[in-house]
Order: C-alpha cells, then structure tokens, then sequence
C-alpha cells in the first residue's frame, strides 16, 4: 500500500493509494483519518491503482462520510471494476459515485449517468440502511426485528 497526500486548493484534499486496501494493514485508515483530523472536510480518494478492497475499507468510507457531513464530501476515484461491484453490492453507489479522474472528482462530475446526486450525508446513509433492515426482516415478512407480532 501506497498513499500520497496533497492539497488541491485550500479546501479540497487528495489522498492517493495503490496496491490492496484491506484489513491487514490499517495504515491506509489512518492516513485517511489524519487528514479529515486536520480539519478537512472535502476529501477526494484516489483509488485509481488499487485492485482490492475489503469491507474495512467501506466501513472507513462510510464513517469518513459521516464525519465530514452535512457540509463536507468524500469522493471516490475508482476505474477497476471490483471497486465498482463492491459499492454496489454495499448499496453505496449513489453515496459514492464513480469518478474516473481526480480533476472530475473535484469539479464534482460523476462518470456514471445513473449517479447525478451528490454524496449522501449521514443521515441518508442511517435512513438507507433501516428501510434494507425492513424490507429484508428476519422473520421473511419485510418486519425488521423490533417489530413485534
């Protein structure tokens, strides 16, 4: 794993990695962590050169999100197609659109015509995940678990 750091403008940070981002070497998480620690809130990830993601990965994503809205943004910069399929398999495409390029990621143009809203905030992201915990229930109803009856 591979991270370069840099500064866009004033207001906008870029971290780069390449290699495999998962689980086994967290320095990736804490690289991320240090930049939105120094009080950035618009973060651009360049994951051009990674292969692999794991879920620790879309958990930092997830949490990164969080931290910076509701008036921040993470965006992703991804061209391999497992990144792709991880995001949608997680149900964040939307939250994370697809950029192909660090110069589209900060002029906020998504690659992907189906992906024309910006990051979700927080609160998009709770609101997601209970209405998946309703629909898809434990009991094979559509009941989410604190349902009783």
């Amino acid at each position: 794993m591979e991270a370069v750091d840099e500064v866009a403008d004033d207001a906008v940070a870029v971290v780069s990695f390449s290699g495999e981002l998962d689980a086994a070497d967290p320095s990736w998480a804490d690289e991320v962590d240090a930049v939105l620690a120094s009080g950035q809130d618009r973060l651009v990830i360049d994951l051009r050169n990674v292969t692999f993601i794991d879920s620790s990965v879309v958990r930092l994503l997830v949490l990164a999100q969080r931290r910076v809205a509701p008036d921040g943004w993470v965006h992703l910069v991804y061209t391999h197609h497992m990144i792709s399929r991880v995001l949608q398999i997680c149900g964040l495409a939307d939250t994370f659109p697809q950029f192909t390029t660090v110069h589209s990621a900060l002029r906020s143009t998504p690659t992907r015509l189906t992906s024309h809203r910006n990051a979700a905030s927080g609160d998009e992201i709770r609101r997601a995940a209970t209405e998946r915990r309703l629909t898809v229930g434990t009991d094979g109803f559509g009941r989410s678990d604190d349902d009783e009856g």
